[in-house]
């Protein structure tokens, strides 16, 4: 059994622990409970439109900006616009932009659509070139149409996605007589047999 010390009886409190007795004054009871409710607040997840600094949640910067200062308990998020070929294109709480993507001509790439504060630089191929990784609006690396061998020609350019299609004179003049035969019409080899129905 815990027993009241004189001087304690308005603010102190006696809790019992098995055979032990805690005196605990109602002011350090009060401090904990608060200071656990500011944890658990401070341990609740920031809204969408904000990030987490510290024990802050500061609002984000809008696509295009990065972070300048980092919001306190008395003032906002400072933004400034990304500069130098850099971009960000998401709502952030970055201290800084990303680099814009290169288009290098040596891979065969090109630029489609430059880079913007908001937007990374949209990729293209250059011609002669088909796209070995597509993006959503283009291509990160490119490769070259392999050339057409002697007797071959190019019957259906490449374009960004698709490959060129080569045939051979002799595959095209074979396929092209054995449709004609089928239609029952006299074909002209070009070694002098001719063939008729």
């Amino acid at each position: 059994m815990c027993h009241l010390i004189h001087n304690c009886a308005d603010y102190c409190h006696f809790v019992h622990l098995g055979t032990s007795c805690l005196l605990v004054s109602l002011s350090t009871v009060v401090k904990h409970i608060i200071l656990t409710l500011l944890n658990i607040q401070r341990s609740i997840a920031c809204g969408r439109a904000e990030y987490r600094t510290g024990d802050e949640c500061c609002p984000m910067c809008s696509p295009g900006n990065r972070v300048y200062k980092h919001c306190t308990e008395f003032t906002s998020t400072s933004c400034v616009p990304c500069t130098d070929s850099t971009f960000l294109d998401e709502p952030n709480g970055l201290t800084a932009c990303i680099p814009c993507t290169n288009c290098d001509p040596g891979f065969g790439l090109k630029v489609k659509q430059s880079c913007r504060p908001s937007s990374d630089t949209v990729c293209g191929t250059l011609e002669g070139f088909y796209c070995l990784d597509p993006t959503k609006d283009g291509c990160r690396a490119a490769q070259r149409h392999s050339s057409c061998k002697p007797g071959q020609y190019i019957n259906h350019t490449g374009i960004n996605t698709r490959i060129q299609i080569k045939y051979t004179r002799m595959q095209l003049y074979i396929g092209s007589s054995m449709v004609l035969a089928m239609l029952g019409l006299w074909v002209q080899f070009p070694w002098g047999n001719s063939m008729e129905n």
